[in-house]
C-alpha cells in the first residue's frame, strides 16, 4: 500500500495523456496539470477504497471500525481539528528552519519537495490549469488518501498487534520519508505523530483528515504568498 506514491504516477501519466499524445519516457513523477491531478485523485481514492475493502474482508470488520465517522462529538472534533491544522503550521516552519540552519552548517544543500518547487514555478508563470492541479493534489488527494492509508489502516493494524508505540513511530517515520525531502522530514514526522494521536483519541478519521487538509491549505497559501508567513522566516525562502 505504501508503495503507491511511487507506482501510481506511472499509471497516472498514461491515464491523463491525451489520445495520440505520447507519454514522456523515464517518468517517475508526472508534470502536474489539471488532467494529471484529476487522474491522480481518482486512482488514489480508488486504491484507498480497495485497500479498505481488503482489510475489512480479511479482518471481518465494519466500515466504522476503520473510518469511525460515528465516533466522538463532531461539533467538537471539527473546530478543534481546524484550529490544530492552523496552529501546527508555524511549529512545522520553525522545525524546518532549524533543520535548514543545521544543514547549511554541515554544508548540505536543502532538497525542497518537487511539488513545492513546481508550485512556485507555476505561480510565477500563471499556469491556471497546473495551479488547479496542485490545489487538488495538496488539499484533497493527499490528506484523504494518506490519512486512510496511514491512520485508518496502518496505525490500527500495528496497534492491534500489541505494539502501540511502534504504531506511532512507524507511521510517523514512513509519513515523513515518503515526502522525499530531508528539509521537511522532521516537521512532517511531528505532524504525523499529532495526526495519529488525534485518530487514537477520537477514533474518528475525520479529525486527522480535517487537520491535514487545513495544514496543507495554509501551507499552499503561504507558498503562493497569499499568506506572507515566509517574511517571518526568511531562511525558508
Amino acid at each position: 500500500m505504501l508503495m503507491s506514491p511511487l507506482i501510481l504516477p506511472v499509471f497516472i501519466t498514461f491515464a491523463a495523456t491525451s489520445p495520440g499524445e505520447e507519454a514522456p519516457l523515464n517518468v517517475t513523477t508526472p508534470t502536474i496539470s489539471l488532467n494529471i491531478a484529476l487522474a491522480d485523485l481518482i486512482l488514489h481514492l480508488g486504491y484507498a477504497t480497495l485497500a479498505i475493502a481488503l482489510v475489512m474482508r480479511f479482518h471481518k470488520i465494519e466500515l466504522n471500525d476503520v473510518i469511525g465517522l460515528r465516533n466522538g462529538n463532531l461539533a467538537r472534533i471539527i473546530p478543534l481539528s481546524i484550529v490544530t491544522g492552523i496552529l501546527v503550521v508555524p511549529l512545522a516552519f520553525g522545525i524546518s528552519m532549524l533543520v535548514q540552519i543545521a544543514m547549511k552548517a554541515l554544508e548540505i544543500t536543502p532538497d525542497p519537495q518537487q511539488l513545492v518547487q513546481e508550485i512556485k514555478n507555476v505561480s510565477e508563470k500563471s499556469n491556471n490549469s497546473a495551479l488547479a492541479g496542485f490545489i487538488i493534489l495538496a488539499t484533497l488527494r493527499a490528506p484523504i488518501v494518506e490519512e486512510i492509508l496511514f491512520r485508518g489502516l496502518l496505525f490500527p493494524s500495528i496497534k492491534s498487534a500489541g505494539h502501540p508505540f511502534l504504531a506511532y513511530g512507524i507511521t510517523a517515520v514512513l509519513f515523513g520519508a515518503i515526502h522525499g525531502t530531508m528539509l521537511h522530514f522532521f516537521s512532517l514526522t511531528i505532524l504525523a505523530l499529532m495526526l495519529s494521536w488525534q485518530y487514537d483519541k477520537t477514533g474518528n478519521l475525520l479529525s486527522p483528515i480535517i487537520t491535514h487538509v487545513v495544514f496543507n491549505t495554509v501551507n499552499l497559501l503561504i507558498m503562493l504568498e497569499i499568506i506572507p508567513l515566509h517574511r517571518l522566516f526568511p531562511l525558508m525562502q
